[in-house]
């Protein structure tokens, strides 16, 4: 069945080799090119992928945190092996 949410993922997943396809086209020269940013000032294209990465992980983090947060209440007992973990 196709929903509205395979939708969005596919369109996020072409995006994405999109994206990957035009940054393994870059030269070595092309990393250090720059612009202006209104807010932040110049940025290179290197600073760009860094915070690309950065950006990604802090949604696999946040994803991590909900799963952890539905299982918890699923461990019983199983806590205790975690809760000086959770202070």
């Amino acid at each position: 069945m196709i929903t509205k949410l395979n939708v969005a993922a596919i369109y996020v997943l072409d995006m994405r080799r999109a994206s990957v396809t035009f940054v393994r086209a870059l030269e070595d020269s092309d990393l250090l090119r720059a612009g202006m940013h209104p807010r932040v000032g110049r940025v290179q294209v290197i600073e760009l992928l860094h915070e690309w990465v950065y950006h990604d992980l802090n949604h696999v983090r946040q994803v991590t945190a909900n799963v952890q947060a539905l299982l918890w209440p699923q461990l019983g007992n199983l806590q205790q092996f975690y809760q000086q973990l959770k202070r």
